[in-house]
């Protein structure tokens, strides 16, 4: 399964797969429009049926994936400060969350 979001602010899209052996891939589109690997997460036990980003007012991206092993798992994407060369680097920011 993929997904892809655009970023408005920094004109760029993330592109996510998820694929049979549970890990999910993540790229970022380049500045030459070629589409490189950003993060790889792992923590689904059985293959990827579907992946979803949504983002947050402070910026932060969420991915929702669900599994065949019966989890959904939400991803925290965070944005770090542009490189020097301004492109984007993204790192995950937390995958634990509470449940009131």
């Amino acid at each position: 399964c993929v997904d892809c979001y655009y970023i408005t602010r920094k004109d760029t899209t993330l592109l996510v797969c998820g694929g049979d052996d549970g890990n999910i891939h993540l790229y970022k589109q380049g500045l030459d429009n070629n589409y490189e690997i950003a993060l790889s997460l792992s923590g689904h036990e059985d293959w990827i049926r579907d992946v979803q980003f949504t983002q947050e007012d402070n910026g932060d991206i969420l991915l929702a994936t669900c599994s065949q092993d019966t989890y959904i798992r939400l991803w925290r994407i965070a944005k770090t400060t542009a490189t020097k060369d301004g492109d984007i680097e993204l790192k995950l920011k937390g995958n634990q969350f509470s449940v009131f």
